[in-house]
């Protein structure tokens, strides 16, 4: 679980949602924006559209989220949204490369 200074709250992600910045990689969009405090803050989206069962999405939540808690001390002082747009690969590895991916284009 990621530490409660970087986690994203709801009311500002629905702002970061209509004037962020997206990227895409992949199954994988980001939507991004800068802030005016020192730490990124993070949040995760896996719609019902993807996977009807609870517990796929919240596995493909678990994977973004640490893989991203790997990269924290690295990312840049923003806000963060995750979007998966279809189902991501099974194994942590590869959803570490496809966030790698996506933060290269930032």
């Amino acid at each position: 679980m990621l530490p409660k200074q970087h986690r994203l709250p709801a009311p500002d992600v629905r702002l970061l949602m209509r004037y962020g910045k997206r990227y895409e990689h992949g199954p994988l969009q980001i939507v991004a924006a800068p802030k005016k405090t020192s730490v990124p803050r993070v949040a995760f989206i896996v719609s019902t559209k993807i996977d009807k069962r609870a517990a796929v999405r919240n596995r493909m939540k678990r994977l973004l989220r640490e893989s991203v808690q790997h990269r924290l001390s690295t990312l840049p002082p923003q806000d963060f949204v995750f979007i998966a747009r279809r189902p991501l690969p099974d194994a942590q590895e590869d959803v570490d490369a496809l966030v790698a991916a996506v933060f290269q284009k930032l």
